[in-house]
């Protein structure tokens, strides 16, 4: 009777522990799908440092290549780098067409989201940003 009564104790402790991580998927999920490509800290960078490995097959030097973010330690871009180079997202495709949205001071939105590939289902550098911020847990709001 107690090994019966310890495992009963066991998944009810976890219910609250699976609820918790059930609301953190949810609310991260949303946050990732709602929030714009390009609008969080350094995103851009980022992206332009994984397709740059992904473009290469190598990390950037700081003397030679113009990749902003060439200082940072590399496991993250190192590891959302294959997702680019499947999504044939180069660094030139990550860096070019963005426009300042005019109205940010009253809108908070930093860029100009005009792109039809910008909208859910997405599709090229946003589609890859979208999926590397789910890979790598880079959509969370940093505090």
């Amino acid at each position: 009777m107690s090994a019966i009564r310890g495992r009963s104790d066991a998944g009810r402790s976890r219910a609250p522990l699976a609820l918790v991580l059930a609301g953190f998927v949810t609310i991260s999920l949303a946050y990732n799908i709602l929030s714009p490509p390009f609008e969080n800290p350094d995103e851009i960078n980022h992206a332009e440092y994984a397709a740059f490995i992904g473009e290469r097959g190598r990390l950037p030097d700081l003397l030679r290549d113009c990749v902003r973010l060439a200082f940072h330690p590399p496991l993250y871009h190192a590891l959302i780098a294959p997702i680019a180079v499947a999504m044939h997202v180069g660094t030139e495709e990550v860096m070019r067409d963005h426009t300042l949205n005019p109205d940010y001071q009253t809108s908070r939105v930093v860029l100009r989201h005009e792109d039809p590939a910008e909208t859910f289902p997405y599709a090229d550098r946003a589609r890859f940003v979208h999926v590397a911020r789910a890979v790598g847990r880079k959509h969370y709001p940093r505090g």
